[in-house]
């Protein structure tokens, strides 16, 4: 995908203030979790981050592939980026400490 297509998506997902990210485990089940920011590392490389689900995790852990979906409904404009994990890391905050 394209650098400039990329930064579109990210702004968009600024002004929506959330992104939904799509996972299935190993055996197909599918699974939806909202995340609160999008960034773009590279010129075809994202990060999702300030979510919590255990779910997409566990599910990102056996199974790679993702899809994540950022839609404006007001115009009804958006888009959906497939991909593959790179890396990922878990943090835990426990009640701000």
């Amino acid at each position: 995908m394209k650098t400039k297509t990329l930064e579109e998506v990210v702004r968009l997902a600024e002004k929506m203030g959330h992104v939904l990210v799509a996972t299935a485990n190993s055996e197909g089940m599918p699974h939806i979790a909202a995340a609160q920011r999008l960034g773009l590392v590279d010129q075809d490389i994202i990060t999702v981050t300030e979510w919590f689900c255990p779910g997409t995790v566990a599910n990102l852990r056996t199974n790679k592939c993702l899809s994540v979906v950022v839609w404006y409904k007001d115009t009804d404009s958006g888009y959906q980026l497939l991909g593959r994990l790179d890396k990922i890391k878990d943090l835990g905050v426990l009640d701000g400490y």
